[in-house]
């Protein structure tokens, strides 16, 4: 449905939405808030091609909606070849989608967010799938990576144009499973960003030359710290730039000057 699975890796995933009977709606009956289905036993990792089917109830279903649940959020704006069943008080229902989008839609993207990032270190307090093989093939859980980009990706659009496009834009679908494959590598910032910036652009991205002070650094991505002005982020040793009092070009300086 998001357009950035890998063929063959992912699980099936199903949400389904129930009218309650008369007798739970007034309160005479057992409520039924919620039912899982699942082929494999809770906390443990579904397959590819596992299924997993969560049917609400349609006041949880709701309620999960207006607070801006990102999975309850889903069948809302999936597109029509997703949907397997739909009535016409479904119908109904995906025509209200937009009218659940609020700011706080955007907070839970963001807490959901979150939640992924903290789990990339493979360690998880909560009944959660540990992937071991994935932090010891990459350094982190991929898969919880690419989750957390998606989350963010989506939070963003919301935030922006108030709507939730399925699958995902040809731009995320493109780099959303790139992450879930492995690292992904990062661009030098070695760029102009703008017209205005280029002459500060080609000094970042001179080689690196000597400087007066014999302190060596390792140098971080992005960043241009006071014995590395290059921000390359290549982890290699470097040195920064000198100028002379007379010339504005830069020089090499050995450690004796």
């Amino acid at each position: 449905m998001h357009g950035i699975a890998n063929a063959g890796t992912g699980d099936h995933d199903e949400t389904g939405v129930s009218v309650e009977s008369a007798d739970t709606a007034l309160g005479v009956g057992k409520p039924l808030e919620h039912s899982v289905f699942r082929t494999r036993p809770e906390g443990e990792r579904s397959g590819p091609g596992d299924p997993d089917l969560v049917m609400y109830s349609l006041r949880k279903y709701l309620r999960l909606a207006v607070e801006g649940d990102p999975t309850a959020l889903l069948p809302l704006f999936a597109p029509a070849e997703s949907v397997l069943t739909l009535t016409s008080l479904g119908e109904e229902l995906r025509e209200l989608g937009p009218s659940f989008l609020s700011q706080e839609a955007v907070h839970r993207f963001l807490g959901y967010k979150n939640a992924q990032r903290d789990r990339l270190p493979g360690v998880s307090t909560r009944k959660t799938p540990n992937r071991p093989e994935l932090v010891a093939a990459h350094g982190y859980d991929v898969e919880y990576a690419s989750h957390a980009l998606r989350l963010a990706y989506q939070g963003l659009e919301l935030v922006t144009t108030g709507a939730l496009t399925l699958p995902m834009p040809e731009r995320e679908q493109e780099r959303v499973p790139r992450v879930k494959r492995g690292p992904f590598p990062t661009r030098p910032r070695c760029w102009p960003r703008s017209p205005t910036s280029n002459a500060r652009a080609r000094r970042r991205c001179r080689p690196p030359v000597r400087r007066t002070c014999p302190t060596w650094t390792r140098c971080r991505p992005g960043r241009r710290t006071p014995t590395c002005g290059t921000g390359r982020g290549d982890g290699r040793v470097h040195r920064r730039r000198a100028r002379t009092p007379s010339s504005s070009r830069w020089i090499s300086l050995s450690d004796s000057a």
